[in-house]
C-alpha cells in the first residue's frame, strides 16, 4: 500500500522468525506472532509518530521480551512512540517519559526520576549485616530496621552507613535495591485517591 521498502521490517520478519509462517494465515498464528504481524504493518511505511495500545498483552514470556526489546531500541532516535499500557513494567523498560492517568486527567508526568521527586518517593536500599545492629547506631542515624540485622535507608544515605558500620567493626553480608517500581507508584496513587473520595 505504501511502495515503500523498509529493509529493517525483513531483518525483523527474520529474527522473529516469521519467515517460515509466511504461508499461514494469520488467523492460524499464535497470539505473539500476531501481536509481531501487527507491529510490523504498523512500521513497514518507516512512519515519524507509531501509536501502540497494549503492545505486551497476552504474550508468552519469549514474544514479549522480543517485543520489549524491540521497542527500547526507538529510544535515542528522529521516531516518537506513544504507548498506552497497564503492563507498567513493560513501560518502566520502553519508555523516556511517563504519563499516569487518573479518571481522564494526568496525576503526574515526566521521566521515573522526575515522578518520583513530584511523588515524594524515596528509593531505598536493604543492608544486610552479620551482627545486631547497635541500639546507638539505629538512633543517632534515625534508619529503621526490618530485623535486628537488616536496615532499609534512603539511597543516598547507603555511604554514610556504610562507612559508620565499618568503623564499628560490622562485617555487610548483602546490600539490596529496594526501589520503588511505577507499579507501586500507582498503586500508591489510587490507594490515596479512594481514601480521599471515601471509597471502601
Amino acid at each position: 500500500m505504501y511502495k515503500k521498502s523498509n529493509n529493517e521490517i525483513w531483518d525483523l520478519i527474520d529474527r522473529w522468525k516469521l519467515t517460515e509462517k509466511k504461508k499461514t494465515l494469520v488467523k492460524k498464528l499464535s497470539a505473539g506472532m500476531r501481536q509481531k504481524v501487527a507491529i510490523l504493518n504498523s512500521l513497514s511505511h518507516d512512519p515519524e509518530l507509531v501509536i501502540m495500545d497494549e503492545p505486551t498483552s497476552n504474550l508468552d514470556p519469549e514474544a514479549r521480551r522480543d517485543i520489549v526489546d524491540f521497542l527500547k531500541d526507538f529510544k535515542g532516535t528522529d521516531k516518537s512512540l506513544i504507548i498506552t499500557s497497564h503492563d507498567l513494567f513493560d513501560i518502566e523498560r520502553i519508555c523516556t517519559r511517563i504519563i499516569f492517568l487518573r479518571k481522564g486527567k494526568i496525576v503526574v508526568d515526566g521521566t521515573l526520576k522526575e515522578m518520583k521527586k513530584a511523588l515524594k518517593i524515596e528509593d531505598k536500599v536493604k543492608i544486610i549485616v552479620s551482627q545486631k545492629i547497635p541500639e546507638k547506631i539505629i538512633r543517632e542515624n534515625n534508619i529503621n530496621i526490618s530485623d535486628e540485622k537488616t536496615t532499609i535507608i534512603p539511597e543516598e544515605k547507603v555511604d554514610k552507613i556504610l562507612e559508620i558500620f565499618r568503623k564499628e567493626g560490622i562485617e555487610v553480608k548483602r546490600i539490596e535495591d529496594e526501589k520503588t517500581t511505577l507499579e507501586d507508584m500507582y498503586i500508591s496513587i489510587v490507594r490515596e485517591d479512594e481514601e480521599n473520595v471515601g471509597y471502601n
